[in-house]
């Protein structure tokens, strides 16, 4: 009886055209991985196939003053209503209230220096809303790739780390919205963070537990543009160089150590379209899988 060579997430081997059909069991997500000469087929544990394409490139941020930035629209005032972020970020650096995400102060996910914490503030509420603290002097959220959501359903918004909750709040009246301003990815009122960020989504819906664990296991190479249609579609999603129409800042095909030119919204490209600030890059190194 033959078996299949182990592999990780991290680990998987690097293939080539002429490499179709070999296959892996990935140990860490229980995945059986087929290679097709372009990317992976990749099975679940429950042996449904999850789509997916080859992930290489990610958006590279230089810690100082770079990020990224969609231009500002009403669309992405949720109000009270329901929403989703889903992103991968490997984080370098940060500045003291370094930023994963923001819209001027109505709403913003900083992840703090001194103390390691990651929280979602919002006007009115700055201390935080939900707080990811893994101790003082725990640097677990460093130099590695972990995936981050926060979902709102209803009166509830919860936050996740590699799809495990960090932290619920039960809100009433707060409102997320910030008419008029930008849409910045890696930038907090001006305070950066180095790093990588890749794969970004953004639902004008809460998602459910099914859908949380369905992007998180199926890893960064998740197509998440083509998984969910009609009215579970994202507002916006982003592979950060990966996209065919993605490019440089002089308009080109991209390729790695690129000035990010446009990166599109895939599924409604010319909309909500993402470009960069001071220089950020596409990176080929350890982009997640």
């Amino acid at each position: 009886m033959s078996t299949l060579t182990s592999t990780t997430s991290t680990t998987r081997p690097t293939l080539g055209a002429g490499d179709v059909g070999k296959s892996y069991f990935e140990t860490d997500s229980n995945k059986v991985l087929v290679w097709d000469g372009a990317g992976w087929n990749e099975w679940n544990p429950d042996l449904t196939l999850g789509p997916g394409f080859q992930n290489n490139l990610t958006a590279a941020l230089d810690g100082t003053n770079d990020y990224l930035s969609i231009p500002a629209s009403t669309d992405f005032d949720f109000g009270t209503g329901d929403f989703s972020f889903t992103f991968w970020m490997r984080v370098t650096s940060r500045e003291t209230y370094g930023g994963l995400f923001s819209r001027a102060s109505s709403y913003r996910l900083k992840f703090q220096a001194a103390d390691h914490i990651m929280n979602l503030a919002m006007t009115g509420l700055d201390s935080a809303i939900i707080t990811y603290n893994p101790g003082g002097t725990n640097t677990s959220l460093l130099n590695s790739w972990h995936h981050i959501m926060i979902v709102r359903n209803g009166t509830t918004l919860k936050g996740y780390v590699d799809n495990v909750e960090y932290g619920s709040q039960s809100l009433t009246t707060q409102s997320f919205s910030a008419s008029g301003s930008t849409f910045k990815w890696g930038d907090n009122l001006g305070q950066a963070i180095g790093g990588q960020l890749d794969e970004i989504a953004i639902f004008d819906r809460g998602l459910t537990s099914a859908e949380r664990i369905e992007i998180y296991n199926n890893g960064a190479s998740f197509d998440i543009g083509s998984s969910y249609t009609g009215a579970d579609a994202p507002l916006a999603f982003y592979r950060c160089g990966d996209d065919d129409d993605d490019t440089d800042s002089g308009g080109g095909s991209v390729d790695n150590g690129d000035t990010i030119g446009t990166i599109k919204n895939v599924v409604n490209p010319g909309t909500h379209d993402m470009s960069q600030v001071n220089g950020a890059t596409y990176s080929n190194a350890n982009s997640p899988v």
